[in-house]
């Protein structure tokens, strides 16, 4: 089974996709990792992305569009997160200083304030107009899933829509993902994560 979890920082990414990946036995991926490891060596997340693909079975995690799509038309479901701001900025300024305090932290404090208000943005959708021009532009352009994908065209889509590949809010979030409406599932709470697992969980014993 493959599944692509996404969602703002501090929504539970990682929480879910860890306990994912012990109830199927899947390996988990960070997508995050790939930023840490290829900065700005944009072909280089193009790589691991058709890697990745070709893998039977993982849970993947991050909040990255345009050079995920071959990750989330393989994916098997995709979990979108949505929760509110005050709950995701408790979980990131929790998260940022216990691994500061266990030394684990790669990212420094002085970047926490600019951070936040990115975040901050991400969940209140306050868009910069460069954001909302790309934004507009790429849903108008691409309504639904144009398959298939190729490397040449990922990279050409990220040049044209760069600001964009991490979603400046999560209504755009929603509205990219609706194209993969058929396998895509909701979760706004702990009850409808819940709810997730169970389903995912009976669909995987069935197979």
């Amino acid at each position: 089974m493959k599944i692509t979890i996404l969602g703002g920082s501090g929504s539970g990414k990682t929480t879910l996709a860890t306990e994912i990946s012990v109830l199927l036995n899947i390996p988990h991926y960070d997508l995050d990792q790939f930023g840490l490891k290829h900065v700005a060596n944009f072909p280089a997340y193009i790589e691991d992305t058709f890697a990745l693909c070709l893998k039977p079975d993982w849970v993947a995690e991050g909040c990255f569009l345009l050079w995920t799509d071959p990750l989330l038309y393989d994916s098997d479901y995709i979990i979108l997160l949505e929760i509110p701001w005050w709950i995701a900025s408790y979980r990131i300024l929790w998260r940022h200083f216990s691994k500061t305090l266990r030394r684990c932290n790669p990212y420094p404090t002085s970047k926490l304030y600019r951070f936040m208000n990115d975040c901050r943005r991400h969940y209140l959708n306050r868009a910069r107009e460069v954001e909302q021009i790309q934004m507009r532009m790429y849903l108008e352009t691409y309504p639904e899933v144009i398959p298939p994908f190729t490397p040449n065209r990922l990279l050409e889509h990220w040049e044209e829509y760069k600001e964009i590949c991490y979603p400046p809010t999560a209504t755009f979030l929603r509205q990219y993902l609706i194209r993969y409406r058929e396998k895509l599932l909701i979760a706004r709470n702990e009850y409808e994560i819940r709810k997730i697992i169970n389903v995912i969980e009976k669909l995987h014993k069935k197979s």
